[in-house]
């Protein structure tokens, strides 16, 4: 790590984390602290900076490279589903301190990033990318808002659904699972938009592959 090198900063916050009573407040906690664990171990490359949550409503993680940050951020929205949910903000420049404690280490990518979170709590939008290229971050933002809008409008069953899809299960085997009929499967599916979203996900997920390239 050093102040020379750009780097890119995914910076969540937890919506509605406030208004928990304490016990799911602990829970919500113990989920993405668990999920933030797994995403440190498991991301290649590993991040600079571990993702590392701070005040109960705040995640912060540094990349050398912006290819697994929609997955973690996907995966923070997971965790902390159905007791909350997430706005994100991600960011690329330098860092003004090199030091192990994110909160510590300042510079033009924690500038930019609080800004736009600052931004994007007076809209109440859900995300915004701030890559470098005009057109690159509004094709992100505009992907991430697109889905986010079609899965938080889905019903438990629709979402449940939803996350087998997006592990490559077939629908049949979702309905042996669910003990359902494949017709329910397939309305669900219908009726979610469920391969709408999986497409922007995977739209996402290749521009991000492509950005260094």
């Amino acid at each position: 790590m050093n102040t020379r090198t750009e780097y890119y900063l995914l910076l969540i916050d937890v919506r509605g984390s406030t208004a928990l009573d304490p016990g799911d407040m602990r829970r919500l906690v113990r989920r993405v602290e668990a999920e933030i664990r797994r995403i440190n171990q498991a991301f290649r490359p590993r991040p600079v900076l571990g993702l590392a949550m701070s005040y109960g409503d705040e995640v912060a993680g540094l990349f050398t490279t912006p290819t697994e940050l929609f997955e973690a951020a996907k995966a923070v929205r997971g965790a902390v589903h159905p007791l909350a949910t997430i706005r994100f903000v991600v960011t690329r420049g330098r860092i003004a301190l090199a030091s192990k404690d994110i909160r510590k280490i300042g510079g033009e990518v924690f500038k930019k990033a609080n800004e736009h979170m600052n931004r994007i709590k007076r809209t109440g939008s859900f995300c915004r990318w701030v890559l470098g290229s005009g057109a690159l971050d509004s094709a992100l933002t505009s992907l991430c808002m697109m889905s986010n809008t079609l899965l938080e409008d889905m019903t438990s069953y629709q979402r449940e659904v939803f996350i087998h899809l997006e592990r490559g299960t077939p629908q049949k085997e979702i309905a042996r699972k669910l003990q359902k009929h494949p017709q329910s499967i397939s309305d669900a599916v219908k009726r979610s938009k469920a391969i709408l979203v999986l497409d922007a996900h995977r739209a996402i997920n290749g521009i991000l592959e492509n950005v260094n390239q």
